[in-house]
């Protein structure tokens, strides 16, 4: 483009210049129609109220409202036959915790976080452990891997003993938002 020494353009070159300063396309080529692209876009708009007007879901609670009690619905184990047979919830499903807990070995599954099981045979096996420290660590480590429940707020009146080669019997109570429940088993 020539620029005259007034810094005015001519004629024939001002059809191809806009305000800015840049170069318009050339009057041959194809201009894009406004209106099109805005007609293209309102489309887009249509889509979205189509959405809006489904149904809400039920999701089984307020959203709104989260101080609701939690769902602590599972899947229930028979702890005869090692299988699923159906739902359980409330004491049961805590009862059902606390087994899993405690046949759950610590740092042995991947499945589960570092803090999920109990690490219990390690230290009654330990042939260097006195009886007087392991009265007062296996209460204690008990304690330790189920509080890592929510629903379990404390657990008393633990009783112990050795069982043949590779088994420990005990009995306790553990408190529970559910009242306190009478455990007994071997693991």
């Amino acid at each position: 483009m020539a620029e005259d020494t007034t810094g005015t353009y001519t004629e024939e070159e001002s059809a191809t210049v806009d305000t800015s300063g840049a170069a318009a396309p050339p009057d041959d080529e194809e201009d894009v129609d406004v209106d099109d692209a805005i007609s293209e876009d309102d489309d887009d708009d249509d889509d979205d109220s189509e959405s809006s007007d489904m149904e809400t879901l039920d999701l089984g609670f307020d959203p709104e409202n989260l101080d609701e009690e939690p769902i602590n619905r599972t899947y229930g184990i028979d702890l005869r036959t090692h299988r699923i047979k159906g739902f359980v919830d409330g004491k049961e499903a805590v009862m059902q915790a606390i087994w899993k807990i405690l046949s759950t070995v610590r740092h042995a599954n991947y499945i589960y976080s570092e803090e999920y099981g109990c690490d219990i045979m390690n230290r009654v096996y330990n042939s260097s452990l006195s009886e007087e420290y392991l009265n007062t660590d296996v209460p204690a480590m008990i304690e330790e891997c189920l509080m890592q429940d929510d629903r379990i707020t404390g657990v008393s009146d633990f009783t112990w003993v050795r069982s043949g080669s590779d088994g420990v019997k005990m009995q306790f109570t553990a408190n529970t938002i559910y009242g306190d429940l009478q455990m007994e088993g071997e693991v």
